[in-house]
């Protein structure tokens, strides 16, 4: 019985963690670690569980903290009550979840015209065109509609400050 907890854990942490991000070539990186730049400004998702910020050189989608301090939460929880192989195959989950964890798909700021609400939900235009985040899915929803109206605006109004020197 406790096998199928910890196949359902497993289960649990990497659909959450992975969110399968889908990389379009609108010039969209993927990251699996943590920049170390602090961000000016964020906001996060309708759900708590993704977070879109803002740093000095870029805009980012990542996991929120809340979500991943969860997941951590939740694996050393099931760590902590395993023995033997069981926690040999934890500890081996909670390592490769760590990395997942830290994920995130960025824009330069460099390449980043405008961010605005439109027709109902976020629009993030580059230098090249729009960005397609209807390619960028966190458990089946578009990540252009995970936002809040007035969030979104925000943010907008974030980026246009500090891309005109402020």
């Amino acid at each position: 019985m406790r096998w199928i907890a910890i196949s359902a854990l497993a289960s649990t942490v990497l659909s959450a963690a992975a969110c399968d991000f889908r990389v379009d070539e609108d010039g969209a990186a993927v990251s699996f670690s943590e920049s170390g730049e602090p961000d000016r400004f964020s906001i996060v998702s309708r759900d708590d569980k993704m977070k879109l910020a803002l740093t000095d050189d870029a805009i980012y989608f990542a996991l929120s903290d809340e979500t991943r301090r969860e997941v951590e939460d939740e694996i050393a929880e099931e760590r902590d009550d395993a023995e033997g192989l069981e926690a040999a195959i934890l500890a081996a989950v909670a390592k490769g979840m760590s990395r997942a964890l830290q994920a995130s798909v960025s824009y330069d700021l460099e390449d980043v015209r405008d961010v605005r609400w439109q027709d109902g939900r976020l629009v993030i235009e580059l230098e090249d065109g729009i960005a397609d985040l209807d390619d960028f899915e966190v458990d089946g929803d578009d990540l252009s509609d995970a936002f809040d109206e007035d969030d979104v605006r925000s943010f907008a109004r974030e980026v246009e400050r500090l891309k005109s020197g402020g």
